[in-house]
């Protein structure tokens, strides 16, 4: 019998590729999300997540994983507009929530959380693992830590299971936000790359690819315990390191992208220093990454060289 996952936020960057490797591998993939072109390797696909749409979608099939990609996605934005965001990411939780104790609780739930819920710890850029204290600075990690909590509620009050993947900073071809983006547009622009912080700051860049490889590992049936994992390389890249090493990207394909990298304005509020996983814990699942942060550069580097010809 073919398996069957929902997919929240199926439009969005992992979502999508998170659906497209589940088609794959022989799944019936139902997708739910605003974005209205949504993603191609969903069967079925709806709008907003609301109860309603949760009852139509759900309706008279068997639903075998979930996996939730669905709220906000902007430390920023989470600090601009704290209501919407709360609303995108808490509240269409518990809308989820609700309804899987309703009407299918014994279904496995793998929930994209953020590292963001640790806040900014004094670990001096020491990997960060899932027993750390969680105490978020920005609205955004507050808004994933609420969400966590009322997903592991559900599966230690029913008969489901549940994964949290605490994410760090996903990155990969086709996604036009964040760092990589602002990083190729300057550098396509002129010829300075302004950017914020003091550029040694350092994050842990996890390719599309094996995250969505990770959430559906999480999803296959038969895992009977609730685990939280950090989503992740184990690898320290400075901002300094990372803007440089993709303009050199760009600059072999066109010299055009040549550019001067300076760091001359604050970093944001609710920005933390030093984000890196511990991935003792992914090790333990059987998991390492495939794609080394230079190959991932030269794939992003490529394809934005393909947008602007």
């Amino acid at each position: 019998m073919t398996n069957t996952v929902l997919v929240t936020g199926s439009g969005g960057f992992l979502g999508d590729h998170c659906a497209q490797l589940f088609a794959q591998q022989g799944w019936s993939v139902l997708g739910l999300g605003p974005n209205t072109s949504g993603s191609h390797y969903c069967k079925t696909q709806t709008g907003r997540l609301d109860s309603h749409t949760l009852q139509s979608l759900g309706e008279g099939r068997r639903i075998d994983a979930i996996v939730h990609a669905a709220g906000g996605a902007s430390v920023r934005q989470a600090e601009l507009e704290p209501d919407a965001e709360y609303a995108d990411t808490v509240t269409s939780t518990q809308i989820l929530v609700d309804w899987v104790a309703q009407q299918c609780p014994g279904v496995r739930i793998v929930y994209l959380s953020s590292a963001a819920v640790y806040g900014d710890p004094d670990t001096h850029g020491e990997p960060l693992s899932e027993n750390d204290p969680r105490t978020p600075i920005s609205n955004y990690g507050a808004h994933k830590l609420e969400a966590e909590n009322l997903i592991l509620d559900l599966a230690r009050h029913s008969s489901g299971t549940c994964a949290i993947v605490r994410f760090f900073s996903i990155f990969g071809a086709g996604l036009r936000k964040q760092i990589l983006w602002d990083i190729a547009n300057k550098a396509a622009a002129g010829a300075q790359v302004s950017l914020m912080g003091s550029g040694h700051e350092t994050r842990d860049f996890l390719h599309v690819t094996d995250a969505a490889r990770l959430l559906v590992q999480l999803a296959q049936p038969g895992q009977t315990e609730s685990v939280v994992v950090n989503g992740g390389t184990g690898n320290a890249t400075s901002t300094r390191a990372l803007a440089t090493g993709l303009v050199e990207q760009l600059t072999a394909i066109d010299p055009a992208y040549q550019s001067e990298i300076v760091f001359d304005r604050p970093s944001p509020e609710g920005d933390p220093a030093h984000l890196i996983a511990d991935t003792q814990k992914l090790a333990d699942f059987g998991f390492t990454h495939t794609v080394s942060l230079s190959e991932g550069m030269e794939g992003y580097a490529h394809w934005f060289h393909q947008q602007r010809v």
